[in-house]
């Protein structure tokens, strides 16, 4: 998954699509089979590896998390804040915005 989620040719990570305000917001899901356990993150900003909070939160007694929960489990986690946005990223959204204009 972290491959996807740092190739800028995919819309994971390192290429998710800029939102109106300029942000990429990324989620992310997993389900334990085995444990019967779903967790996940929405809505995660200033990341790239959103897989490893939805990861995380397996071993949680809350199995999802919002923005800022997802802020906040990255911050425990020790994972630091990444910009994931690329220039053709970018590039695109600028497009957009004049075509809207």
């Amino acid at each position: 998954m972290a491959f996807l989620e740092e190739c800028p040719h995919f819309n994971a990570g390192r290429g998710g699509c800029l939102q109106s305000d300029g942000l990429v917001r990324l989620s992310a899901s997993l389900m334990d089979g085995k444990k019967q356990k779903f967790s996940g993150v929405a809505l995660a900003i200033h990341m790239i590896h959103s897989s490893r909070l939805a990861y995380a939160l397996q071993e949680k007694e809350q199995s999802v998390a919002g923005p800022l929960g997802a802020q906040l489990l990255a911050r425990e986690l020790g994972i630091p804040p990444e910009n994931p946005i690329v220039s053709f990223g970018v590039e695109q959204w600028l497009l957009h915005l004049k075509e809207q204009g």
